[in-house]
């Protein structure tokens, strides 16, 4: 990319030369001609750096479609690999379950829904223990 715009400022530059050439008399007719030259070679210098941007960026985006074709395959590879999901007869289970426990909820007297609404208080818990490191153990040796 830096050579890019470097050959822009050179056909910039050389552009500017040929028009300060062309306004001097008969005598810089020389100088028109390395101007033009010049120019020409900055030209030639430009497209060559243009291509090769072209190809540039043709090469990352062949590079990026060929990585998200492999993660398009890994992530289907991935979902086809994946357990078949019991999902119904789970689903039923949790009804039969909400079922019984509603109906056993219906039956409960005015006393057990006291009870039951006195251990729905949150109970402060304790802290899980940090895991103990190992400590080294010294053997004696014998001779």
């Amino acid at each position: 990319m830096k050579t890019l715009w470097t050959m822009i400022g050179l056909a910039a530059l050389s552009q500017g030369l040929l028009a300060q050439t062309n306004r001097t008399p008969g005598s810089a007719s020389g100088s028109r001609d390395e101007a033009a030259n010049a120019l020409a070679e900055a030209n030639r210098v430009l497209e060559r750096a243009r291509a090769s941007g072209q190809t540039e960026l043709q090469r990352r985006t062949r590079e990026q479609a060929a990585d998200n074709g492999r993660m398009e395959k890994l992530m289907a590879e991935a979902k086809s690999n994946v357990a078949p999901s019991n999902q119904a007869p789970e689903k039923a289970r949790v009804a039969q379950s909400d079922a019984r426990l509603s109906q056993a909820i219906s039956t409960i007297s005015p006393e057990g829904k006291a009870l039951l609404a006195q251990n729905e208080a949150v109970i402060p818990t304790l802290r899980v223990p940090d895991p103990v490191q190992p400590r080294a153990v010294a053997t004696k040796l014998q001779y």
